[in-house]
C-alpha cells in the first residue's frame, strides 16, 4: 500500500488523473484477497495487482472507460465452468473489483492516509462500493479510533459502521447489507511491519531485499562501517552504523517488531541475542547450526535466560528448505517472515489454494 499510495500522490500532484482498482470482495480460490490494490496510472504504468490474467485484463479495460469521464464502476469476475475454458484461468472462486476515477481534486485524503503511515499511526479506511457518480473522495471515508466523518454514505452502511468493533478488526472486511444493496470494504491500514537485520553481511543483504519487496520496512544495524552504507542498503528505511546496545536504546523494540540475528561472529550473536531476548517482538531469529544454537543457548542458561524464554527463538532460522547460498538462505527466511505475518494478521495460509499469472 506504501508504494501504490506515494505513486498515485506522484501522479495526482502532476496534475493527471488516475485509476485505482481495490478487490472488495472473494469467494472461493480467488486470486487475490479483500483489499487488495492496483494503481493503473498514465503511459500503462502498473503498481499492484487484482489477479492477473483475464480478471486484470478486463479491470484494466474497466478503468479505461470510466477514466474520462470520472465514475466508478464494479466488476464481477467468476472463472468457472465454460467460462474458464475460454479465459484460461481454471482456479474457481469469485472476484468483485471496484475501479475508482482518482483526478488532482483528491490529492488531501491521500496525503492524510499517508501522513498517518508516516506518523505509525493506524487508520481505517472505508470504501463505499456504490456511488457510480460520486468522487473518491466522497466514497473513501478515513476513521480513527472508530471516529468517522460524515460523508455520502446510506444509512445501513453508516449502521454497519458504527456496531464494528475497530480495535479488533485483523484484516480487510467486506460488509453487506442485502436489504438495501449497500456494500462497504472496511480496512485497516497499519503501518508496514519493521524488520531489524543484526548484520549486514551477504545473507542479511540479500534478505533486506527480499523483504523489501514483500512489505515489511527494513532496519539495517551493522557496526562495521564498510558494511552499513546507504549505497550497500538503499532498500533500509533506517540504518544504525553503530554497536546494538546503542541501537537498541534508539530503537525501542516492541510486539511489532520483527528481529533476526545475523552478524559476523557467533560471540556478535551471542551477545545481541543475550540483550534482545528480554525485548518484546513479533519474531526473533538467529541464524546458525543447531550445534551453534546449543552451545549459546547454554551459555545464556547459565546467565539466567529460561528454556522458555529460549523456546521461542526461531534458530536455525528460516523454513527447511535444502538451501546454500545466501539468497537461498534469504527466501527460506523470510518465507518465515510472511507465515508469521499472517498467522498475526488472522489470515488464511493459502499458499496452495492461489492462482495468480
Amino acid at each position: 500500500m506504501r508504494e501504490l499510495l506515494a505513486e498515485t500522490i506522484k501522479w495526482l500532484g502532476q496534475g493527471r488523473s488516475v485509476s485505482w482498482a481495490t478487490v472488495i470482495n472473494k469467494s472461493g480460490s480467488a486470486p487475490r484477497q479483500a483489499g487488495s490494490r492496483m494503481l493503473i496510472a498514465p503511459q500503462g504504468a502498473l503498481t499492484g495487482s487484482v489477479g492477473g490474467g483475464e480478471l486484470e485484463a478486463r479491470t484494466l479495460a474497466l478503468a479505461e472507460e470510466l477514466l474520462p469521464r470520472a465514475r466508478r464502476g464494479v466488476l464481477d469476475f467468476s472463472p468457472a465452468g465454460l467460462q474458464a475454458d475460454a479465459t484460461g484461468m481454471v482456479c474457481g472462486g469469485q472476484s468483485t473489483v471496484l475501479v475508482e476515477s482518482l483526478r488532482p481534486e483528491d490529492l488531501p485524503l491521500l496525503k492524510r492516509l499517508e501522513q498517518s503511515f508516516l506518523a505509525g499511526q493506524p487508520v481505517f479506511l472505508a470504501t463505499w462500493a456504490g456511488g457510480e457518480s460520486e468522487s473518491f473522495t466522497e466514497c473513501n471515508l478515513l476513521g480513527e479510533s472508530g471516529n468517522w466523518p460524515e460523508g455520502l454514505l446510506p444509512a445501513p452502511c453508516r449502521e454497519m459502521l458504527a456496531t464494528l468493533s475497530l480495535a479488533t478488526l485483523a484484516g480487510p472486511l467486506f460488509l453487506e447489507h442485502k436489504q438495501s444493496g449497500c456494500g462497504l470494504l472496511v480496512e485497516p491500514l497499519r503501518p508496514s511491519p519493521r524488520l531489524v537485520l543484526f548484520g549486514g553481511g551477504h545473507v542479511a543483504l540479500e534478505t533486506a531485499w527480499l523483504a523489501d519487496r514483500v512489505g515489511f520496512e527494513v532496519v539495517v544495524v551493522e557496526e562495521r562501517q564498510e558494511f552499513a552504507g546507504r549505497q550497500r542498503f538503499p532498500m533500509a528505511q533506517k540504518i544504525y552504523a553503530c554497536h546494538f546496545e546503542q541501537a537498541l536504546r534508539e530503537l525501542r523494540l516492541d510486539a511489532d517488531y520483527y528481529v533476526i540475528i545475523l552478524t559476523h561472529s557467533h560471540a556478535t550473536d551471542m551477545e545481541a541475542l543475550a540483550k534482545v531476548i528480554h525485548e518484546p517482538s513479533a519474531y526473533l531469529g538467529m541464524i546458525g547450526s543447531k550445534r551453534k544454537r546449543e552451545a549459546i543457548y547454554a551459555e545464556l542458561k547459565r546467565r539466567g535466560v529460561s528454556q522458555a524464554r529460549l523456546d521461542q527463538v526461531h534458530s536455525p532460522v528460516g523454513i527447511k528448505l535444502p538451501v546454500e547460498t545466501p539468497a537461498e538462505i534469504a527466501v527460506s527466511i523470510v518465507a518465515e517472515l510472511i507465515s508469521v505475518r499472517a498467522a498475526k494478521r488472522n489470515e488464511p495460509l493459502a499458499s496452495f489454494d492461489n492462482c495468480a499469472d
